[in-house]
């Protein structure tokens, strides 16, 4: 899995790599489960420090103690 970054003219560093999406039935309808590296995300909204032209999607691991955040 490579994995890339970039860097925006504010100093934010965001890494874009390949992310597993999966999409499951259940009783509440359609829901779409992430996975980054094999561990469940969860969609990160409102990141501060990424441009607001920045129209992608970021997640962020769901395990405690992450602070990584990547985005596609």
């Amino acid at each position: 899995m490579q994995e890339q970054s970039h860097t925006f003219n504010n100093g934010t560093v965001v890494s874009f790599i390949n992310i597993n999406l999966a999409m499951t039935t259940g009783g509440n309808g359609y829901q779409t489960d992430s996975y980054i590296n094999g561990k469940e995300a969860k969609e990160v909204k409102r990141l501060k420090g990424i441009p607001a032209n920045f129209s992608g999607q970021c997640y962020q691991p769901k395990s405690k103690g992450s602070k990584q955040v990547y985005c596609i």
